[in-house]
């Protein structure tokens, strides 16, 4: 992959401030937005939304995207945003990364030409969330197929017993940058 793609990483908590860090680590131009209260170092903060989106080859949100009352999960971000601003902010075709993706969110994207990738869809993700909750039997094996079922459902997890809280940055970079590499 091309080493001067920029990204956007828009919104999230310090794991999506790390996040932009480690791509920016690997060589990509990074913007930020709604993270003020946590620079990230070596990326371009950006208070304008369409700014920090324009010629980016991907966007990331969070993990959750949202929180209950439709706003982005943005607790680093000085002001709040609704996640339908930012999906009508983002261009057509732009590759969209984020988790834990209720329906609404995933039909508003697919209305708006995104290509909509939840984090949560990929097994080894919901696999390694499981194992590092450490469950046991029969919980462990209903809250992995939980975490393994599509879209739909993903609303639903939030309140479960498990959390998106522990998803390793590191793991999101490079699922982030993998998915970027096949989208060429």
């Amino acid at each position: 992959m091309n080493q001067s793609t920029t990204l956007a990483v828009v919104g999230g908590d310090v794991r999506q401030a790390y996040l932009a860090e480690l791509l920016h680590e690997a060589g990509h131009t990074v913007r930020t937005f709604a993270l003020e209260r946590r620079p990230a170092a070596g990326c371009t903060a950006v208070s304008d939304l369409q700014a920090c989106l324009a010629d980016a080859r991907a966007v990331i949100l969070p993990m959750p995207v949202q929180t209950g009352d439709g706003s982005l999960n943005a607790p680093l971000a000085n002001a709040q945003h609704t996640i339908g601003d930012v999906l009508d902010a983002i261009p057509a075709g732009t590759l969209t990364l984020a988790g834990a993706v209720p329906f609404s969110v995933h039909a508003r994207a697919v209305q708006n030409g995104l290509t909509l990738i939840d984090y949560l869809s990929r097994e080894e993700l919901a696999i390694r969330i499981c194992k590092k909750h450490r469950l046991s039997g029969y919980r462990r094996q209903a809250s992995c197929r939980r975490y393994s079922t599509r879209a739909a459902q993903n609303s639903r997890l939030l309140g479960g017993s498990l959390s998106c809280a522990r998803a390793s940055p590191k793991y999101l970079a490079s699922t982030a940058l993998s998915h970027l590499s096949h989208a060429r």
